[in-house]
């Protein structure tokens, strides 16, 4: 047979397989609608739920006689049982070819396309892939391996058919990443069908792959500034026979601008990566984050993470206050904006000794964090701000002193200071938290305050916190 009508075959023989499952979901006794997906994954019978089906009677008076008809589904190939049950599914998909395409395909091929749906429909687990593209990420080298499931991939989006779908081909009309999507996070994961018999697509918490494409970004955007932005979505079963057409959407985050700065990263950077995604993983992203209470460390990371949404910016450094307020705020709740800003102040100024340098930096970080709770006042409070004020904070934020324009740059400069401030403050906390009990330990002890402001204490607190040196 030539290549065309081979594969004219192969695409009859598929279709087969729909063909067998409309025409059993027809009868009234079939269960439906969890019957078509069994039939497609092969997820186990029930004795009762084909007594009474008469187009399968031989078949019926195997399954009567054996009370271990659910281990037959994934039993080995040499098993008896097994060769019944190809013989049936054999000459079922025969007949109904038969009858719907009035053709019989030729043996060879037939058997060859048969033969791998045999090994599927038998097999205990399914794969299923998902991959999540990165704009505005930059990573020189090939990948890092998060885990065995999971890796961050140079990649770019534009690229990534055969990465998706494997031996499938697609045409996904919606799902179209850009140039500026040079990276990608790859999920593969195995996993029992009968944990999802029923069911489409595997429910979330099984394959967990959200979680480890928003713990990776996160672990990201702690290690080095830049707006990487989590920007299409897609997820398709690994197999010959598909259950559905991939699914695939673009995130809400949306794709990188041309006027932001790309995160970069190197193999210098991969052990901070790969180190706080598992603790991200282990903590925050593990079990149902929808439902569980969040402590002060959650709301941290997630208003840092919100801050890199695509919207008004003074949105954003009101998200990146409350985190903040999240990580310093003291116990007593008074004078917030002043405590926080001196905590902040205090504790993240760079320098292995007091000198001019490490002042200057401690002053810096004091106004910005007062100048960001300026801008939540105006926020919560809706409060329209004057534009002598906006530029203000702009160039407070941002550290430019001269005249510059109030521009789509000036707003970005301003935003990634203070993004890396929160950023320097949730890797210092992190660090203090995982600190035996006693001090230094995060959350901040009552005296705090009393212990930063003595020269010994503080380099006591900075250096337990990581925060001696700039970076």
């Amino acid at each position: 047979m030539n290549e065309g009508a081979l594969s004219a075959s192969k695409q009859l023989c598929r279709l087969s397989i729909d063909a067998a499952i409309v025409k059993l979901c027809e009868i009234g006794t079939w269960p439906r609608p969890p019957a078509a997906r069994r039939l497609r994954c092969g997820y186990d019978f029930y004795i009762n739920d084909l007594q009474d089906i008469q187009e399968v009677n031989d078949f019926i008076q195997h399954l009567a006689s054996d009370d271990k008809i659910k281990s037959i589904y994934f039993r080995e190939s040499s098993s008896p049982d097994f060769w019944l049950l190809y013989e049936f599914w054999q000459r079922l998909f025969l007949t109904i070819l038969l009858e719907t395409e009035g053709m019989s395909p030729h043996s060879s091929v037939f058997n060859k396309w048969f033969g791998r749906f045999m090994r599927e429909l038998y097999s205990e687990t399914a794969v299923w892939r998902t991959v999540d593209t990165i704009t505005g990420l930059t990573v020189y080298a090939a990948e890092l391996r998060l885990d065995q499931a999971t890796k961050l991939t140079s990649i770019p989006g534009y690229d990534l058919r055969g990465t998706l779908a494997g031996q499938e081909q697609y045409c996904i009309g919606d799902w179209l990443p850009g140039g500026f999507d040079k990276a990608t996070i790859i999920t593969t994961v195995k996993m029992p069908k009968h944990c999802y018999a029923g069911s489409a697509e595997p429910y979330e918490y099984l394959m967990g792959d959200i979680s480890r494409s928003l713990a990776a970004i996160d672990a990201i955007r702690l290690t080095k500034p830049g707006v990487p932005r989590l920007h299409y979505r897609a997820r398709c079963h690994l197999s010959n026979f598909p259950l559905d057409d991939p699914f695939a959407y673009c995130r809400h985050e949306g794709g990188h601008r041309t006027y932001e700065k790309e995160a970069v990263l190197d193999t210098n950077d991969f052990r901070y990566v790969r180190n706080t995604w598992r603790e991200l993983m282990d903590t925050r992203y593990k079990g149902n984050l929808f439902s569980r209470t969040p402590d002060a460390m959650d709301t941290a990371y997630s208003r840092f993470s919100r801050s890199y949404e695509y919207r008004n910016w003074l949105d954003n450094i009101v998200d990146l206050t409350i985190a903040l307020e999240s990580l310093f705020a003291p116990t007593d709740n008074q004078e917030l904006s002043y405590r926080i800003s001196l905590r902040a102040a205090w504790l993240l100024s760079f320098g292995a000794k007091d000198d001019g340098d490490s002042v200057r930096d401690k002053n810096e970080i004091y106004d910005r964090v007062r100048t960001m709770y300026a801008i939540r006042s105006a926020g919560v409070h809706g409060r329209r701000p004057k534009e002598e004020d906006i530029l203000k904070w702009l160039k407070t934020l941002s550290g430019i002193k001269d005249d510059h324009p109030k521009d789509m740059e000036l707003y970005m400069l301003a935003l990634e200071s203070a993004r890396d401030i929160v950023r320097k403050a949730i890797r210092a906390c992190a660090k203090l938290q995982k600190l035996k009990s006693g001090a230094p330990r995060w959350p901040l002890p009552r005296n705090f305050d009393e212990n930063i402001v003595i020269a010994g204490q503080r380099r006591i607190w900075q250096k337990a916190a990581g925060t001696r040196t700039r970076g």
